[in-house]
């Protein structure tokens, strides 16, 4: 016999009205606030995470400059600074219940634009010699593991 997830909880709940002689109302509630909870606290997280990540562009670009792949070479200080100025913008419309689907769908594209910074890196075998050398593991690690949960952290949160 399979048993949904909602057909569990209210099984939880009669065991524990029957057994504890628990308010139902109140087990209800504590179910059902927690993933809500939960939610919220990602969120709130994301928008920090966006927030920071999007003004490090300001505060020091020379680290994504050299991230940047010498095919865009002439734009990048515009790159940067509107990768900036988008993360940012972003995190903000996430705050905004209005807005949050659209800003989590930009994140998601914004996310994806990168995908050639981290192939740049992985081209490098890790080592972007004026900003950072990590081992090549840890470059694929960045695309096939890092992007992919970002993207889910940000659609979970819409």
């Amino acid at each position: 016999m399979a048993f949904t997830a909602n057909s569990r909880i209210r099984r939880l709940e009669l065991t524990l009205v029957t057994s504890l002689g628990v308010n139902a109302s109140r087990i209800r509630q504590y179910i059902h606030t927690k993933p809500i909870v939960m939610i919220k606290v990602l969120r709130i997280l994301l928008i920090l995470f966006f927030l920071f990540a999007g003004s490090y562009h300001f505060i020091n670009p020379d680290f994504y400059f050299d991230q940047i792949p010498p095919y865009f070479a002439d734009y990048k200080q515009f790159i940067n600074y509107a990768a900036g100025a988008v993360e940012m913008g972003l995190a903000i419309g996430v705050a905004i219940p209005k807005t949050r689907g659209l800003a989590v769908i930009g994140i998601l594209l914004l996310l994806i634009a990168f995908i050639p910074t981290h192939w740049y890196v992985i081209n490098q075998e890790g080592c972007i010699p004026t900003a950072y050398c990590i081992p090549l593991w840890g470059a694929w690690l960045r695309l096939l593991v890092m992007q992919p949960l970002l993207m889910f952290w940000a659609w979970s949160v819409r």
